[in-house]
This record gives structure tokens, C-alpha cells and sequence, in this order.
């Protein structure tokens, strides 16, 4: 939440890409926090490590999408910001293989686990100054329109960028002209309280649909329904491949079915999912095991 709230002053102030290599000290900050825990016998540095990587999670989540987005082209917009939660999917997928007691998951080893955390981000820190600023910020809020149309050419490989230029100088004065809007006129204006709800409900329907518990608690999950440790362990990667792979085709469908398709398909899927996953939990715990 922290880093959630901070993101629009972050990206204002230090840029896009600007903001996401910031980000990265919490990352080697935490890192540190998170490796020498178990050294340190400290508590402490673990939630502190837990604190900073949380804060560094929430201004990634506001920073890559808007960055990704702003230097996408108007036709793969939709597909290319999906490539966040494809790299998210995966990742999580790469811990669950990590964190395998045939790994790196063992009361000796798990320092080391969260040390790689901060391997990701050395790689951003590595490679992310190679890539331009996003042309719209350059534009927008630095108001160096030379600069803005160098960032647009490198990132479309080519110099023939003045049409789109055009759209984002038209974009940029009519927004221009429109007057800033307080929390206050958010809560009250008829005109903005449908949006306002929209975005609400699609959050907090992302939130409760289930998703955290079931990937947190999948392998308690599995060993409850009879499987044992070593089959509830692979069932939890195999959920973990499910996950990127439906990712994977959100991808391909992002442009063709529409973003409120497969929202409502989505937000359908996931409703019967968990009442079923509901019913056969409360089986499990009231019906004696054969």
C-alpha cells in the first residue's frame, strides 16, 4: 500500500524509468535485511527485509505498468502490459521451483533464497539505462519535445515517428485543458463516481477472488485432500504452470476478445472455482478420512 500510494509522486518526480531504478536500492536494502537474518538470529531484519520489499512491490506494480504502457504502440498496448503479469507468473513459478527442499529450501539454504532476490534487480540496473526514457513523460512533464521524439524513435526503430508525435502533442494539450481533479470532486461528481466504482470493484475483485490464499496455502491444500508432501509440492508448481500458461493467453487474447470479456470470464471462472474449492475443503474437515 505504501509504495502503492507513493507511485504517481515517484514517477513525476524521477520519470519512469527514473522511478524503477530507484526502486531497486529497497530491493538491495532488503536484500540484505533478508540474507543476514538468519546470521543475526534477528527477527528484526526479517521483517524489515519484508517491510522494504513490500514498499518496492507496490511502486513496481504502478511504475512497470505505466512505463511498459507509455512505450508500447496504440495496437499491442494491451498485450504488452500484460507481459508484467506473464513476468510475475513466472517468477512465482521459478520460487516455487527454488524453494524445493532438493534446492534451496531447507532451514540452511533459505538466506540464499532470498539473497537471489536481489539478481533481478542488478539485471534492471544493468540493462535498464540502455533504454530510453518514456517519450509521453519526456513530453508531458518535462516539456522537451526533441527528446520525447528521440525516445519514440529508438523504441520504434525507426525516424518516421512525426504521426505519432502528433497524437501524443494533441493528447498532452487536451489534457492540458482539463481542470485537476481533488479527492473531493472524485467522491462527488456524478460524472466521475461510475469510473471511480469501476476501478474499485475490479480491484477489490482481484483481491478477494482468492488468489494469494490459494497460492500460499496450495501445498497445505494438497496434503489436506490426501496427496503427500513430495506430490503436494509438484501439485503446487503444476498450479504454478497453469498460472503462466493462462497468462500466456491472455497475451493473445487481450486484443482480440477485449479487456471486459475476459474480465468477466475471468472474474466468472474464479467465482465457481473458489465455491468449489469452498465445498471440498469443508468436506474434507467434516467427512472422516478413509
Amino acid at each position: 500500500m505504501i509504495g502503492g500510494v507513493c507511485t504517481g509522486y515517484v514517477a513525476d518526480r524521477f520519470g519512469r524509468k527514473g522511478g524503477l531504478l530507484l526502486n531497486n536500492i529497497l530491493v538491495f536494502l532488503a536484500t540484505i535485511c533478508l540474507g543476514s537474518a538468519k546470521a543475526a538470529s534477528s527477527h528484526e531484519l526479517l521483517i524489515l527485509g519484508r517491510f522494504l520489499i513490500g514498499i518496492n512491490s507496490g511502486l513496481n506494480a504502478g511504475l512497470a505498468p505505466m512505463y511498459l504502457a507509455e512505450i508500447s504502440p496504440i495496437n499491442l498496448r494491451g498485450a504488452v502490459g500484460s507481459v508484467y503479469q506473464l513476468v510475475i507468473t513466472i517468477s512465482i513459478l521459478v520460487a516455487q521451483a527454488l524453494g524445493l527442499k532438493y534446492v534451496l529450501g531447507t532451514p540452511e539454504h533459505w538466506p540464499v533464497l532470498f539473497a537471489l532476490t536481489a539478481v533481478p534487480a542488478l539485471f534492471q540496473v544493468v540493462t535498464l539505462p540502455l533504454c530510453p526514457e518514456s517519450p509521453k513523460y519526456l513530453l508531458a512533464s518535462k516539456g522537451n519535445e526533441m527528446e520525447a521524439q528521440k525516445a519514440l524513435a529508438w523504441l520504434r526503430g525507426s525516424l518516421a515517428v512525426q504521426e505519432e508525435m502528433e497524437q501524443m502533442k494533441a493528447e498532452n494539450d487536451a489534457a492540458k485543458l482539463l481542470p485537476k481533479v481533488t479527492v473531493r470532486e472524485l467522491l462527488t461528481n456524478r460524472a466521475l463516481r461510475i469510473p471511480l466504482i469501476i476501478c474499485l470493484c475490479v480491484m477489490i475483485a482481484q483481491q478477494l477472488s482468492g488468489i494469494n490464499a490459494v497460492i500460499f496455502f496450495s501445498t497445505s491444500i494438497f496434503k489436506d485432500s490426501g496427496l503427500k508432501d513430495d506430490s503436494a509440492t509438484f501439485a503446487t508448481m503444476g498450479m504454478g504452470a497453469i498460472n503462466v500458461l493462462m497468462t500466456i493467453v491472455s497475451l493473445v487474447l487481450v486484443e482480440k476478445a477485449g479487456r471486459k470479456t475476459l474480465l468477466l470470464f475471468g472474474f466468472g471462472g474464479m467465482a465457481i472455482d473458489t465455491l468449489l474449492l469452498t465445498i471440498a475443503m469443508k468436506l474434507t474437515v467434516s467427512l472422516p478420512k478413509i
